[in-house]
């Protein structure tokens, strides 16, 4: 009885062992999404930085214009 037992056992623990690999799969599978999403973004982010850099830097040209036409005029 005792063989039988420990066979059972071993199948249990066999087939616990495999749904914990099936669902470490799933996790990393959802990990790496939220890693892409992460990464889009950022990306997102960054051009809308670039976009407010560039409105920034171009209302301080258009400022300095008027400033330095005001000045000589």
């Amino acid at each position: 009885m005792n063989e039988i037992d420990r066979a059972n056992k071993d199948l249990e623990f066999n087939g616990v062992m495999s749904e914990l690999k099936d669902e470490r799969i799933r996790l990393k599978s959802k990990s790496i999404a939220i890693q892409e999403d992460t990464i889009r973004i950022l990306r997102n982010t960054i051009a809308i930085q670039n976009r407010t850099i560039w409105i920034q830097t171009s209302a301080l040209i258009i400022i300095t214009i008027i400033n330095l036409v005001r000045l000589f005029f």
